[in-house]
């Protein structure tokens, strides 16, 4: 898990995976509309505070942040 282009990226298997594959089609659509949920609703939610927050493209790196940590967040943009 970690952020990548200001969303919550996750990746994740249903069973160890093996070489060729081993979990089905509907598995795997199963487990993507779980962490596609989840990534589309941290688009929304502050980084730092977990606050409503938007998408702030001000620094290096993308980051979601509400207005108040927007002001904290140093110019390398690290948390």
């Amino acid at each position: 898990m970690k952020q990548k282009w200001g969303s919550l990226a996750f990746q994740a298997f249903p069973r160890p995976w093996q070489h060729g594959g081993n979990w089905t089609d509907a598995e795997h659509a199963r487990l993507h509309a779980v962490t596609d949920a989840f990534a589309d609703r941290s688009e929304g939610i502050c980084e730092r505070c977990a606050a409503n927050g938007s998408l702030r493209e001000s620094w290096r790196i993308l980051l979601v942040l509400c207005d108040r940590c927007e002001t904290l967040i140093p110019e390398h943009g690290h948390l």
